[in-house]
């Protein structure tokens, strides 16, 4: 089966609570980035947000599974920041689809997408504006999220950005 991950899982989970979701996001030019617009499409009726980029492929996780029970996970993507082109594509998509927005979530991965820039441009259109910006963090420096409302890491991500102790630090691995 093939389903949507990452800012496409997002966007279902706000969707199936009954708000309208909209994408801002890179894909490649390749049969992954087709299926992640087909889905899109389905999904939410609108791909404008999905900027196509030339230099990386969809990302692709592929689950091996045996009696229901994930047996391996291979994944193909890449960790390379996007051309200054397509970086400022995605930032018109987002500020763009900001003009109908209640509030924007940024969904950091770690994989290039969201470089600084990109995440200062987007959190400062949307404080301009007066709309709350939630981030869920993957990079260890968090300062690149100044001015977002709230930033929500995990256990293990709040752990790796300020190496303080947390609630049960034999837990982080």
């Amino acid at each position: 089966t093939s389903s949507l991950g990452g800012v496409g899982n997002v966007a279902a989970n706000v969707h199936a609570l009954g708000a309208k979701a909209m994408i801002a996001a890179a894909i490649g030019d390749d049969a992954t980035g087709a299926d992640i617009r087909d889905k899109t499409a389905a999904l939410i009726g609108d791909t404008s947000g999905l900027i196509i980029s030339h230099d990386r492929p969809s990302t692709q996780k592929t689950r091996f599974l045996a009696r229901n029970q994930q047996l391996l996970r291979a994944d193909e993507e890449s960790t390379v920041a996007l051309p200054g082109n397509e970086r400022q594509k995605l930032i018109d998509a987002a500020l763009a689809q900001m003009e109908h927005a209640t509030a924007v979530v940024l969904s950091d991965y770690g994989k290039g997408v969201l470089n600084p820039d990109t995440t200062k441009a987007i959190i400062e259109a949307a404080t301009a504006k007066e709309i709350p910006v939630i981030v869920d963090p993957m990079v260890r420096d968090f300062s690149r999220y100044r001015g977002a409302s709230l930033v929500s890491p995990n256990r293990k991500e709040l752990w790796e950005a300020t190496s303080m102790p947390t609630d049960s630090d034999d837990e982080i691995e």
